[in-house]
């Protein structure tokens, strides 16, 4: 092979190296680097022990790009699972902490609430694993509801 040869196979070889770099930089790394990522938020959400007799309105969740990458934008709330439950209307604020509590919190903080003219209300949080296990137990005149959500 001549010098030109040589060069040609070089040039080629080192575009070829900056080609799989690239796509490894764009398509590799940030699926490898989100961590808590989605599968961690399903993990502790279905630590989380709901009793048989609430029944659930709505649940939602973010995964993110295929659960393990958030989008940049701001306020996309990724990631995160939630759902938020009628409760029996006898139910109690501790008994909804103890919730919080078997789904492995080490200490939930709660606050509660009684705005004028609004329906009281307790909030719920605590941290497990650097998840943010949340929730709030609104009181009102027509029944209970209780949301229990996990996120980043």
């Amino acid at each position: 092979m001549n010098k030109a040869g040589r060069r040609l196979v070089i040039i080629a070889s080192v575009i070829m190296v900056l080609i799989v770099l690239t796509i490894i930089n764009f398509f590799v790394y940030p699926f490898q680097s989100a961590k808590p990522n989605f599968a961690d938020v399903e993990r502790v959400f279905n630590k989380i022990v709901i009793p048989a007799d609430w029944v659930e309105i709505s649940s939602s969740e973010n995964r993110g790009i295929a659960g393990r990458a958030c989008p940049i934008e701001p306020g996309s709330a990724c990631f995160h699972k939630g759902t938020r439950f009628t409760v029996p209307s006898g139910l109690t604020v501790e008994a909804a902490q103890g919730v919080f509590d078997d789904s492995g919190c080490p200490i939930v903080a709660f606050t509660r609430s009684e705005p004028i003219g609004g329906d009281p209300y307790t909030n719920f949080s605590c941290s497990i694993e650097g998840l943010e296990v949340s929730g709030t137990l609104i009181e009102q005149e027509s029944g209970r509801e209780l949301s229990v959500y996990v996120s980043t």
